[in-house]
């Protein structure tokens, strides 16, 4: 552990008053400890120099900044301190190997304090009880909060400042931290930073913890009212508390969250981005949350508004309304997918769910209220299924985006052909897929100004009823007749015949979808 003169200071602070602390440099090491001799010059780097009431440190040309304790209130400003030196001062005077006693004494609390992580992580100690050693060096409340705004650990003189026992932070506080721009922009920072709660009108030193690159979790320190600040060495020691809590959550992955509701979130996003887990895992975790292989499922994916700003919002927004999702729905599990989420309802024990119009209203109120679309497979009976139910959602969201903008939800079902036909055309043009009938007459309309394509269209939409198919041309039933002799004697077409039926409705939607 890199002690520096700072902590050295403010833990020396506990026991002995000082009248002045000035940090010209933050950080400098604190390496050794030596007991100054007047006259003697000083310039050794990571030497913090004990100084008697009154003496005047010689410095050598060109030194850098350097670290001072004077043992005594005594100590006069002197031209050869340095703006960029690091000093500070004792309020009633000590000997100066007393002072040295001490600062070893706190060096080696902080050596053993910092130590005890280590072994932590080696030992795979109970992570609560980790949470818990910042109380040994750090003076004030603090707790460490998820993404998903559970409380993983609390001081008790925390909970009694936030006036809560409950293991998450309270809907209303979440929701006020939400509508705050400040608090999403604060999530990418990776130095500690101060942040006034405006909802409890405290003043909060904060360090953000990442895992793999991404925001989830924070530590939060209360340190008084609006414009608190801590002493420098107390900050330091908070920064390097909230290091090893971030080693510990590399470590420990499964800190954020570890029961059988955390397996089946794991499983989700394995199978949400085509990880193929082993068989006999996914049926454990299903059995464990009361879930069957053969239920009725659907999945679904949603997607939020972009906006200048917002991404970053989104980012820890998202946990929250994945939760929020999950307590309105309890048989479901959501997950994130970058700045979308997917989430798979078990529909058998969704009992308010099995009219599919009213889950359908459901789901548009969700979307409505948190600025979003939705995609919605199709239900299906195997779960073994979900990676192509995401697949099938994330079709429905893309396609009905482009065909119907201004709808709140799109069901997969409603463009399942749209889809078919999508991949038809992938390897092959409309004009070489398309019925060569189709094409002639086509082809044979611009030429003689007739209709005899839309004629056979209408035919076979009308489901080869001439008459339904004359009145939605608002002919008589005789010309369509006639139109239709025509177009037999011009293609040769059989249409009786289901399959080129089936091939000129393909055709007409193809290469004239309208």
């Amino acid at each position: 552990m890199e002690i520096t003169a700072e902590m050295l200071f403010y833990r020396l602070s506990k026991r002995y008053a000082l009248l002045r602390e000035v940090v010209g440099t933050p950080g400098l090491e604190v390496r050794d400890i030596c007991l100054w001799r007047a006259g003697e010059p000083f310039g050794e780097d990571g030497v913090l120099y004990l100084l008697r009431s009154g003496e005047i440190p010689v410095r050598i040309p060109a030194r850098g900044p350097g670290m001072f304790f004077f043992c005594g209130p005594g100590a006069k400003a002197s031209s050869e301190l340095l703006q960029e030196d690091t000093y500070a001062v004792l309020a009633e005077e000590i000997s100066p190997d007393l002072l040295q006693t001490e600062c070893l004494k706190v060096c080696n609390e902080l050596m053993r304090w910092d130590a005890r992580f280590f072994e932590a992580v080696i030992h795979r100690e109970e992570a609560r009880k980790v949470m818990a050693w910042g109380q040994d060096m750090l003076d004030w409340a603090y707790a460490v909060i998820d993404v998903d705004f559970n409380n993983l650990y609390s001081t008790p003189d925390y909970r009694i400042l936030v006036n809560t026992k409950a293991d998450y932070i309270p809907r209303e506080v979440a929701l006020a931290l939400m509508m705050n721009p400040d608090f999403h922009a604060v999530a990418e920072l990776r130095e500690s930073f101060y942040y006034f709660e405006e909802y409890n009108g405290y003043d909060a030193l904060c360090g953000n913890i990442f895992l793999n690159g991404s925001y989830c979790a924070r530590v939060v320190m209360y340190v008084g009212g609006k414009g608190s600040r801590i002493p420098a060495g107390a900050r330091a020691i908070f920064e390097r508390f909230t290091a090893h809590l971030e080693e510990l959550f590399a470590c420990n992955p499964d800190l954020i969250g570890g029961d059988a509701r955390d397996q089946l979130h794991h499983l989700f996003q394995a199978l949400a981005t085509d990880e193929k887990p082993d068989p006999s895992f996914r049926s454990a975790v299903l059995k464990k949350v009361g879930w069957k292989q053969n239920d009725l499922y659907t999945v679904i994916k949603l997607r939020f508004y972009e906006a200048a700003g917002w991404n970053t919002q989104l980012a820890t927004t998202l946990p929250y309304l994945i939760r929020e999702l999950e307590e309105e729905w309890p048989n479901s599990c959501a997950v994130m997918d970058g700045l979308a989420v997917f989430w798979v309802i078990n529909m058998s024990l969704s009992k308010a769910d099995t009219d599919q119009h009213s889950f359908h209203q459901r789901v548009a109120s969700f979307v409505r209220d948190h600025v979003c679309n939705a995609g919605i497979s199709s239900r299906f009976c195997d779960f073994s299924l979900v990676p192509y139910a995401v697949r099938a959602a994330d079709v429905a969201l893309r396609i009905g985006q482009t065909k119907h903008p201004h709808f709140w939800y799109y069901l997969f079902d409603d463009y399942r052909l749209e889809y078919m036909l999508g991949k038809v055309r992938e390897e092959l043009p409309d004009s070489i897929l398309c019925h060569p009938a189709m094409t002639r007459l086509t082809v044979y309309d611009g030429e003689h100004h007739t209709e005899l394509s839309k004629t056979l269209r209408a035919y076979l939409e009308c489901n080869l009823n001439m008459t339904a198919a004359a009145g939605q041309l608002y002919i008589h039933r005789t010309t369509f007749c006639r139109r239709m002799d025509h177009i037999r004697r011009l293609t040769g077409l059989d249409t009786a015949d289901p399959d080129t039926i089936l091939t000129l409705l393909l055709s007409y939607r193809l290469y004239a979808p309208e």
